[in-house]
């Protein structure tokens, strides 16, 4: 399997369920194909050979390309909900004089405090989604 890497590109947000269902229609093709290995080698009179060792190996590649993209889909949909709430909450008209920290007046500290540590957890979650390795690696 070649290495991975990460992209980032922006699309409207009215886009956004479309490109997600594509992510999701990559996974189905190589699971399909998956479970029609693991039907031959649980068929096959000879499973102690060579030819079922070389399909289990394709049938845990195939998973872990389909695990990839989950954890796209993933990732997206958290940051998708991530931004929603962010969106309904209640923002407070800000006024044009600023304190000596270049806030306005009626900034609640303790609210923006909150928000500040919602914001970290919710990086951190996608922080700790996007290191997550399978528990073994493929030796290829």
């Amino acid at each position: 399997m070649g290495q991975r890497v990460n992209i980032q590109y922006t699309i409207d947000l009215d886009e956004l369920p479309d490109e997600t269902r594509k992510l999701i229609k990559r996974a189905v093709a190589p699971l399909d194909e998956a479970k029609q290995c693991l039907r031959e080698i649980q068929e096959c009179d000879d499973t102690l050979s060579t030819g079922t060792l070389d399909c289990v190996d394709q049938i845990r590649q195939k998973l872990m390309n389909v695990d990839y993209v989950l954890q796209d889909v993933q990732n997206i949909v958290k940051g998708y909900l991530a931004h929603v709430s962010g969106v309904n909450e209640k923002a407070e008209p800000t006024s044009q004089t600023e304190d000596m920290y270049g806030l306005p007046p009626s900034v609640d500290m303790d609210d923006l405090e909150k928000r500040l540590n919602n914001f970290k957890d919710t990086f951190s979650g996608l922080e700790n989604a996007n290191n997550e390795e399978p528990n073994q690696k493929q030796n290829t």
